[in-house]
């Protein structure tokens, strides 16, 4: 009568554990990263007009990115008259030449520096985008 609560006993202490009854989850690769810092005009977070319009450029980039299906749009950062874009693919180099037009083409990433580094955390490239008349 007693051996259900004994089979649930050893069970519990000794046959969950072990590998036979794991879901294997495949290992992640390390991302790079493409990290965009804009210019703010207004104040050190920016007007509200600004971020509005900052927030339809991160639209814009993370829609491309998902699409393209280069990695991913992490978000942004404002503070200190600055606002950081937060990108990540296994390709950074690449996802960086999939949006460069839509940040030349955008007067907010008038003068932004582009740094493209890999998984590392190495420093690979350093643009810096022309200033729009």
């Amino acid at each position: 009568m007693l051996w259900p609560l004994g089979a649930v006993f050893i069970y519990w202490c000794c046959i969950r554990d072990t590998e036979l009854f794991r879901v294997p989850v495949p290992p992640t690769k390390p991302k790079g990263s493409v990290l965009v810092t804009l210019g703010l005009w207004s104040g050190s977070h920016g007007s509200e007009e600004e971020r509005i319009a900052i927030h339809r450029l991160t639209d814009e980039l993370a829609t491309t990115i998902t699409v393209a299906n280069l990695g991913d749009f992490d978000g942004d950062e404002f503070g200190g008259g600055k606002c950081t874009l937060f990108m990540y693919s296994n390709d950074p180099e690449n996802l960086y030449r999939h949006i460069e037009s839509i940040l030349r083409s955008s007067p907010l990433a008038s003068g932004a520096i582009a740094e493209v580094s890999d998984a590392s955390g190495t420093l690979l490239n350093r643009y810096e985008l022309p200033q729009l008349a």
